[in-house]
């Protein structure tokens, strides 16, 4: 759940800064399509 956590705060209206992670040393939030996209090729071979 921590790819979602910027959201979820968001909605529960949290301003304060120290909730978010900082956006230097927190992964990118969206998944590695990249990846994930080279693993199915290698199952359908």
């Amino acid at each position: 759940m921590r790819k979602y956590e910027h959201g979820n705060l968001a909605l529960k209206a949290e301003p304060s800064p120290q909730h978010y992670p900082s956006p230097l040393t927190e992964p990118f939030p969206y998944p590695d399509y990249e990846t994930l996209r080279r693993e199915k090729e290698e199952k359908r071979r």
